[in-house]
């Protein structure tokens, strides 16, 4: 089962930033394609003495997949319902089909049309991917699906991978909290797996689709890298 782990004043907003790791806004959606198990890991933060001051709640969600009883039809190609999805949409594609591991399979498309494809920071991208990976599943089709378009994802991680830590940089050395600009679900959850180690600051998702970002906090206030290693 994988793992994630969210920190909040309440219960409830240790849940609210557990689940936007997860790329889900609710436990009800959370719900519809995996089993999962809440536990409430520690309680810290209780001020001097453990007497005064606020205490945090950090819970751990333990989620994965739902298995469905499927049969797999022998008849379906990925390949070839991208390309079905290519000719709806009136675009002119090639796809190269490579075996990532065991699990994975990569489809890279080669298309002029790299704007539609693509939309708004790969969003265009991401539900096809996202829809490919559905039927694919229903089809009983065993391995997930990666889709790219002339090294696109690779471009805009190591983009989102530079913004991310120079405003975590910058929240260090201001002690305070910095917001990036709004990102699609794929994203935010790349950049809270990016930070998430650095035990200096937190991140949140913070706002409503289509303008939801991560918030950036540093740990222990203003001038939070310093204060935070006494």
């Amino acid at each position: 089962m994988k793992e994630v782990e969210g920190v909040g004043k309440t219960k409830e907003e240790a849940i609210k930033e557990a689940l936007s790791m997860i790329g889900v806004d609710s436990l009800d959606e959370l719900g519809r394609d995996y089993n999962y198990n809440i536990e409430e890991v520690e309680e810290k933060g209780k001020g001097l003495f453990g007497f005064f001051g606020s205490k945090n709640v950090r819970i751990k969600i333990s989620y994965e997949r739902r298995e469905l009883l499927k049969r797999s039809d022998p008849n379906f190609s990925p390949e070839e319902y991208l390309n079905t999805i290519f000719k709806l949409m009136g675009i002119s594609a090639n796809i190269e089909v490579f075996n990532r591991d065991d699990n994975e399979l990569f489809l890279k498309i080669h298309s002029d049309d790299r704007g539609i494809i693509i939309g708004k920071h790969g969003e265009t991208l991401d539900a096809i991917q996202y829809l490919l990976n559905i039927v694919s599943s229903r089809k009983g089709f065993e391995k997930n699906l990666y889709l790219d378009l002339d090294g696109y994802r690779e471009k805009r991680k190591a983009y989102l991978k530079r913004v991310a830590r120079r405003a975590a940089s910058r929240a260090l050395d201001t002690g305070k909290t910095v917001s990036l600009n709004p990102m699609s679900t794929v994203e935010r959850r790349y950049v809270h797996n990016l930070l998430k180690k650095d035990p200096y600051i937190t991140t949140k998702s913070e706002g409503r689709e289509p303008k939801r970002r991560v918030v950036i906090y540093p740990v222990g206030g203003r001038g939070g890298r310093k204060d935070s290693r006494l």
